[in-house]
């Protein structure tokens, strides 16, 4: 692993750039670290699939998303850096004032595998 400093991203058709906040860490994270994981991505990449964050840049074809919106994002990589590249069709939701960034960092992968249980 290496920590290199890169240009900014730049959203195509139908993406959006975001400023990652809080990034969540999950079992298929390490398991593709490992190796160990059903989808192997090509060398070099950036690891994180779950994170929130604030739109940079929004694509052409991109007609909900806005700049400045706050937003929780599902991407299979990109989420440990300080911009992810996501769809801003399928894998972006917008975040009401009241949920915090850490909170909504999960709620796209983990939460849906996750159980409360107290009340």
């Amino acid at each position: 692993m290496s920590w290199k400093t890169l240009l900014d991203l730049q959203p195509g058709a139908g993406q959006v750039v975001i400023d990652v906040r809080p990034a969540s860490v999950n079992f298929p994270d390490v398991l593709v670290i490992q190796n160990k994981y059903q989808m192997k991505p090509e060398l070099p990449f950036t690891l994180g699939s779950e994170f929130a964050g604030v739109v940079r840049a929004v694509g052409p074809d991109v007609k909900w998303l806005k700049i400045g919106m706050r937003v929780a994002a599902y991407t299979a990589q990109g989420a440990f850096a300080e911009q992810a590249l996501a769809s801003g069709q399928h894998a972006c939701m917008a975040l009401p004032e009241d949920i915090d960034f850490a909170s909504a960092a999960v709620i796209t992968l983990a939460y849906g595998t996750a159980r409360r249980t107290t009340p």
